[in-house]
């Protein structure tokens, strides 16, 4: 008994179980992808306007601090300016000019209102007359100092280590 042979019938490739199956696969694979997209978007536009609000807060928080020292500078000079002709009239009217202890004063309240430290008037030819805050010594600044210091001890441990260090010596 012999097999009737039927003839074969091709299936088309849209109507095949592989091309439905990968059809499938490859609408799954788009739409996680395009939810993992649209979540991350979502995600990283909340976090950047937090990031920019938190920024932004900063920002103007140091602009009017950055205004407000502004308009105390601007408040100080212009204290400082009116101040300047009263000062500059005490030191050319010839009876003030000749009492040390109002020149002295007068200049000790300038300096003041400056903000300095010391305050040296001295007449046209270039004498001083009055120094208010001036100790008249010579005064190392302190971060200069350290550096000294430090500069000191790495020298003495410097010279220590070559003296001690037999490996060291010069020979």
């Amino acid at each position: 008994m012999t097999k009737a042979s039927f003839p074969k019938q091709q299936i088309r490739w849209h109507r095949r179980m592989e091309a439905r199956v990968a059809a499938g696969v490859i609408l799954l694979v788009a739409l996680s992808l395009t939810g993992v997209v649209l979540a991350t978007v979502r995600v990283t536009t909340r976090s950047s306007l937090q990031r920019a609000s938190v920024n932004l807060q900063d920002a103007r928080s140091a602009f009017y601090r950055l205004v407000g020292d502004r308009a105390d500078f601007a408040a100080s000079q212009t204290r400082l300016i009116i101040a300047l002709p009263l000062f500059r009239s005490s030191m050319i009217n010839p009876v003030i000019a000749g009492d040390v202890a109002t020149l002295t004063e007068s200049a000790d309240s300038y300096r003041r209102d400056l903000g300095a430290d010391f305050c040296i008037l001295s007449d046209p030819q270039g004498t001083p007359i009055t120094n208010p805050g001036w100790t008249g010594e010579a005064v190392l600044p302190p971060g200069l100092a350290i550096v000294v210091v430090v500069l000191c001890f790495t020298l003495v441990g410097r010279a220590l280590e070559s003296v001690l260090n037999p490996t060291l010596r010069r020979r």
